[in-house]
């Protein structure tokens, strides 16, 4: 899926205090993204099969494998032109290139699911359903997965693709599967933690202003001025907490950021505007050094 240019900043960005997913409040999704697994649905296993109801969904098909927990509502995926009938915490596996789709039996507002896509740069986020734009997006929910445990995870399916199919693939995969998830559960936990701790905690204020302002001005007068921290005990004060200094913090935010925006195919002249560079040249001499 490619976001608009215009978007990104907001991913990765603001948890909103309003409640969001059918009246869930970040915490509460948090707390969804902790339910064990239920069922762990691999296509051509036996499953839930329903009618798809008119209109059919949106198909799509790409290299990358995926992930797909529902956390709320009730979703029909279909993957190879079967159809599952999915409840919170079932767990749905897509091959690479199989065409899949999904449809949401209740309103995007009531149906929220969490991705996990394994591809060039692992990542995974919590959208309502169906997945369409930006706005499906939750807030601060886009996090990159743990190179090692997607490589295992990876790996696993790999070795379990080149043997016929039989069902020991969803017993070879569901345990590492299961890292992943508890993995993003505890990284998206920490942020709206931290997210809370920023209306209170100067220091949490200045880390989340920089995740959520990486194309922007973040120089020690900005942060200061924000934190209420002079200029000339900010640095030390935030490489104490969280050991590295602002301006290592920035870089950090902002090459997230960039290899998004990469993995989307957005062309570089406008990953260099989204992050605040004067030029093509100067964005390309950063990242050659990243």
């Amino acid at each position: 899926m490619k976001l608009p240019v215009d978007t990104l900043m907001e991913i990765g960005g603001k948890i909103p205090v309003r409640p969001v997913g059918g009246g869930h409040s970040p915490e509460e999704v948090a707390s969804l993204l902790q339910m064990p697994v239920r069922r762990f649905i691999v296509p051509d296993t036996p499953a839930d099969l329903a009618q798809v109801p008119s209109p059919s969904p949106q198909h799509e098909r790409h290299s990358q494998r995926e992930l797909h927990l529902v956390l709320t509502g009730e979703i029909l995926y279909v993957v190879h032109q079967r159809t599952y009938r999915m409840r919170p915490g079932d767990l749905l596996y897509v091959e690479s290139w199989a065409e899949h789709g999904e449809l949401p039996l209740g309103t995007p507002q009531e149906t929220l699911t969490a991705v996990f896509h394994f591809n060039t740069t692992p990542w995974a986020c919590v959208n309502q359903c169906p997945m369409t734009a930006d706005d499906s997006i939750l807030s601060d929910s886009w996090i990159f997965l743990p190179d090692n445990l997607s490589q295992f995870f990876l790996r696993r399916c790999r070795e379990a693709s080149a043997k016929p199919f039989d069902s020991d693939f969803s017993r070879l995969l569901l345990p590492v599967a299961q890292a992943v998830l508890d993995d993003y559960a505890r990284a998206f936990a920490k942020r709206v933690h931290q997210r809370r701790l920023a209306e209170t905690d100067p220091l949490e204020k200045i880390d989340v202003y920089i995740r959520d302002h990486s194309g922007t001005d973040c120089c020690n007068t900005v942060l200061s001025a924000l934190s209420g921290i002079p200029v000339h005990q900010l640095r030390a004060k935030y490489l104490a907490r969280f050991g590295v200094a602002p301006r290592e913090a920035i870089d950090a935010a902002r090459f997230d950021l960039c290899r998004f925006a990469r993995i989307n195919a957005i062309r570089q002249k406008e990953i260099a505007d989204v992050l605040g560079f004067a030029s093509v040249q100067s964005f390309s001499r950063w990242a050659k050094g990243r």
